[in-house]
């Protein structure tokens, strides 16, 4: 039976319709995202760590300040986001880019937000699609 689970979560990961009508392979871009990424910021640098944890989504940005500025922001790394997804689509917080860029999008994360977004088009884009 958890195997039929598996499959089924599968195939209703597989396409995502993603902003402006494009159709993605969620699943791609996911298996490609996993683990961490680091995006390069104005005075450092974000990491952010995907996981599939099966029933869940893990998702993690920790920013590392390495550049001191006027406004006396800390040199180091803090947790900036980090919320947890389901992958049953009938959940109230389901997993999908789309409410995963719109998540990073209100805390004001912008380079993390369009980092993800260039990513998910480019791992995710459909075999014969017209995303161009």
């Amino acid at each position: 039976m958890a195997q039929i689970d598996e499959e089924e979560r599968m195939i209703r990961m597989k396409k995502e319709n993603f902003e402006n009508g494009v159709i993605i392979n969620s699943e791609a871009a996911l298996q490609y995202l996993l683990g961490k990424s680091s995006i390069d910021a104005d005075g450092g640098h974000y990491i952010l760590d995907i996981q599939d944890e099966g029933e869940e989504i893990a998702i993690t940005v920790d920013y590392t300040r390495t550049v001191a500025d006027a406004e006396y922001h800390v040199l180091g790394t803090n947790c900036v986001f980090n919320v947890t997804y389901s992958t049953d689509r009938y959940s109230q917080n389901h997993f999908s880019f789309e409410v995963l860029i719109n998540d990073l999008h209100e805390q004001h994360l912008d380079e993390v937000e369009a980092w993800l977004y260039e990513a998910v088009l480019k791992y995710g884009e459909m075999e014969g699609s017209e995303n161009d």
